[in-house]
C-alpha cells in the first residue's frame, strides 16, 4: 500500500510540476498548456511625451531630484533658484508652476515655464545658458514686485534681472 502512495504521489508532483507548480492556475481549462518560460516583453511608449535625448532634458543623477525651493516660494531668490536647478539637473516639470496663474508675465517668462515641451533646439539653448545661473547681490522687494540680478550665459558672464510678482504670499516670474 506505501507504494502506491509514493506512486500516486509521484504523479500527482509530476503533474503539478508540468502545469506551472499551481494546478489551480489550470482549473477553468485544464488541458490548455503553461509555456514553460515566458518573457515580458515591454509595450511600445505611446504617450505624446517625446523619447529623452540629450537636449529633451535628460535628468543628471548626480543632482538632487527636489529642486533647492522644495516648491515653496515664499522668497523672490527660491523662484530664480529653481530656473537655475532646472537648467543644470534637466528637470523642467517644477517650471509652469514658476509663472503666475493668472497668464501674465512676458513672452521670456512664458517660455521659461513653457520649456518642458519646448523643442529640442530651444531646450538645449535654455540649459546651455542657465545651467551657469548665478543670482548676484540681494533681491529688491517693492511692494509686490521683486527684482533678482543674476549673471548666466554659456560662460556664466551675462548680466540679467528677473521680475517677480507676489500673488497671494506666493512669489511667480512676471518678466525676463
Amino acid at each position: 500500500m506505501n507504494i502506491y502512495r509514493i506512486v500516486v504521489v509521484s504523479l500527482f508532483c509530476a503533474a503539478l510540476t508540468a502545469c506551472g507548480g499551481n494546478a489551480a492556475n489550470n482549473v477553468n481549462n485544464p488541458a490548455a498548456p503553461k509555456p514553460a518560460n515566458t518573457a515580458v516583453v515591454p509595450l511600445p511608449n505611446n504617450s505624446a511625451t517625446p523619447a529623452p535625448t540629450p537636449g529633451r532634458g535628460v535628468p543628471d543623477p548626480s543632482i538632487p531630484d527636489a529642486a533647492p525651493s522644495g516648491g515653496v516660494y515664499d522668497k523672490p531668490e527660491k523662484v530664480v533658484e529653481d530656473v537655475f536647478y532646472a537648467a543644470k539637473a534637466g528637470r523642467m516639470a517644477t517650471l509652469p508652476a514658476l509663472c503666475n496663474p493668472d497668464g501674465s508675465g512676458d513672452k521670456d517668462t512664458k517660455d521659461i515655464c513653457g520649456m518642458g515641451t519646448a523643442t529640442d533646439e530651444k531646450l538645449s539653448e535654455f540649459r546651455k545658458e542657465f545651467r551657469t545661473g548665478k543670482i548676484i547681490g540681494a533681491p529688491v522687494v517693492s511692494g509686490d514686485t521683486a527684482k533678482v540680478k543674476f549673471k548666466f550665459g554659456a560662460d556664466g558672464n551675462k548680466d540679467e534681472e528677473f521680475e517677480l510678482k507676489l500673488v497671494k504670499g506666493r512669489w511667480y516670474l512676471q518678466s525676463f
